[in-house]
């Protein structure tokens, strides 16, 4: 079995890293059932329902659907939770997320409604009209272009701009009240190889330093020799 190369390694490494840099998250933790709210939950953009059983959602947000609410109905039992919105740097977004109760009338039922609203951040680039004859000249040699003039029309005639945003919601209990339960393999892991290495230090250096006083008491016997 070919073992992959240390270049491989760290390309693999980069790769990750990079996706984690390329991608932003909003955290929201909370404690259920939630505390009585003035305003109930009602009919908010679209809905959609996520169980802490399957634990994810992708969803997506535009200039046409800036608004979505999310049923999220916890399965175990568990008193505090936490959701992760992410979604890819690529696409500067603005994200506002609030929690509210549910009236339901089934005993034992903490589930509540997350309402998400979007709006970018990066405002759209005005366009003003060409008034130098050079330009405009160059500009009507565009004019048979399909789909390139229009599209700068209707931006500057509307002054705003489409957006879509694809976003991955994941909603799971923290355990202890502070540890996501899906970090709980990498923490494992990372204990390990802590322990791991914390027993196997000492003995390395302990073996090189007798390995290098061997060699020291082996030259010195040759030179002596001579």
């Amino acid at each position: 079995m070919r073992l992959p190369s240390t270049s491989a390694l760290c390309c693999l490494c980069a790769a990750l890293l990079t996706q984690l840099v390329l991608a932003d998250t909003e955290i929201r933790n909370f404690r259920l059932p939630l505390p009585p709210a003035s305003l109930t939950a009602g009919n908010v953009g679209t809905r959609y329902k996520l169980d802490s059983s399957t634990r994810q959602l992708t969803l997506s947000v535009s200039s046409s659907q800036p608004e979505l609410s999310v049923l999220l109905r916890p399965e175990e039992d568990y008193t505090d939770w936490t959701i992760r919105l992410s979604w890819p740097g690529s696409s500067p977004t603005r994200f506002d997320l609030s929690l509210r109760p549910l009236n339901s009338t089934i005993p034992g039922d903490h589930s509540a409604l997350l309402i998400i609203f979007a709006s970018p951040l990066s405002a759209p680039i005005p366009i003003y009209p060409i008034r130098y004859p050079v330009l405009s000249h160059l500009a009507s040699l565009l004019h048979p272009v399909p789909d390139l003039r229009p599209e700068l029309a209707k931006i500057a005639d509307t002054g705003t701009e489409e957006w879509e945003t694809t976003l991955h919601l994941v909603f799971e209990p923290l355990i202890l009240g502070v540890l996501p339960r899906t970090a709980i393999p990498a923490v494992l892991l990372i204990l390990v190889f802590g322990g791991g290495a914390a027993c196997c230090v000492p003995s390395m250096i302990r073996l090189l330093e007798r390995t290098h006083r061997g060699a020291e008491a082996a030259g010195e016997g040759e030179r002596k020799d001579q």
